[in-house]
């Protein structure tokens, strides 16, 4: 027997035999979204921004990257940390690469969308952005989106 897929599972647990008998559709009041748009910026130096997604009880996520205009290279990664003893995200430092585990490319240069709708276990995701080139002329957008 083979065993269903998070996407199946996800479909079946919408699902729960009431004691009629009847099957109905259940709602989880528990869940909820956060938005957070993560780095805007325009003409900024040559360097490394970043931004932190918590996912202390998220399921997914999903990150938007846009790249604007400018000349200059924007090279976005992710990396995730499971270490959960109450330091704050920019004071950790025992990041992993993440990128292609989460999305199947080693990094983004582009405008991309990424979705991360298997559950994953980790405390912090950084998604980071490297600027290079020396124009200054790089404009870029991170947006976040997470869900329980």
């Amino acid at each position: 027997m083979a065993l269903p897929s998070s996407r199946q599972q996800r479909e079946y647990d919408k699902f729960v035999e009431r004691a009629d008998g009847q099957t109905a559709v259940a709602t989880d009041t528990e869940s909820y979204q956060f938005s957070s748009t993560l780095i805007n910026l325009t003409n900024p130096p040559a360097g490394t921004y970043v931004g932190y997604i918590d996912m202390q009880g998220a399921k997914y996520a999903g990150i938007q990257f846009e790249k604007f205009a400018g000349v200059d290279t924007t090279t976005l990664t992710l990396e995730a940390t499971i270490q959960d003893d109450g330091t704050l995200a920019p004071a950790i430092t025992t990041w992993q690469d993440v990128t292609s585990a989460f999305t199947g490319s080693a990094n983004f240069t582009a405008d991309a969308m990424m979705f991360i709708d298997t559950v994953v276990a980790c405390k912090f995701i950084k998604v980071q952005v490297v600027v290079a080139g020396g124009a200054g002329d790089a404009q870029f957008a991170v947006y976040s989106k997470i869900t329980t």
